[in-house]
């Protein structure tokens, strides 16, 4: 199992080392996409682009891309992940919940939906059980994987705390 994480340059080998500690299998590491910037090469690790904000470029050239998908109303091509669509700011209706993903997005959209174990975390203490319960519904709707997507090396989480999450998601093995 791999976990992402949010990473700036010069910061990999401390990542890299925890990923190890917290028992995961390997760790994928996320640059913000820069436009002029090229993607750095770390043997042994995966490496890809986080997308925070809506590009036009085309990333069918690189392995692992992953979007913020509240930020975009069109995925650009080659995006491979999406992330953080249960955060959306809008309320849920009495009957139905605004949990981010909806038929359209996913005919459109042939990759992995990610949740973020840190971003849950992070969430304002009253919206938690909101996010938890979008997971759940967007759990149901496609293939996910559970991932810490942390921005500093306190925020990753171990392979326990993530498969356990995940579990509670599924809704099996409770």
């Amino acid at each position: 199992m791999k976990d992402f994480v949010l990473v700036q340059k010069g910061l990999e080998e401390k990542f890299i080392a925890r990923s190890k500690e917290l028992g995961w299998e390997g760790v994928v590491l996320l640059y913000k996409y820069a436009k002029k910037e090229v993607l750095p090469k770390i043997e042994g690790v995966e490496t890809g682009w986080f997308l925070d904000s809506e590009v036009s470029n085309d990333f069918s050239g690189v392995p692992i891309v992953v979007a913020l998908g509240t930020k975009f109303t069109r995925l650009p091509k080659g995006v491979t992940h999406v992330v953080g669509n249960e955060f959306e700011g809008e309320k849920d209706f009495i009957h139905q919940r605004r949990s981010g993903l909806n038929h359209v997005f996913l005919n459109e959209f042939k990759g992995k939906i990610l949740f973020s174990f840190s971003g849950l975390q992070n969430a304002e203490h009253g919206f938690r059980a909101s996010v938890v319960g979008r997971m759940m519904q967007n759990s149901c709707l496609t293939e996910f994987s559970v991932v810490s997507l942390a921005s500093s090396v306190s925020q990753m989480r171990s392979v326990g705390d993530v498969k356990a999450f995940s579990r509670i998601l599924e809704r099996k093995n409770l």
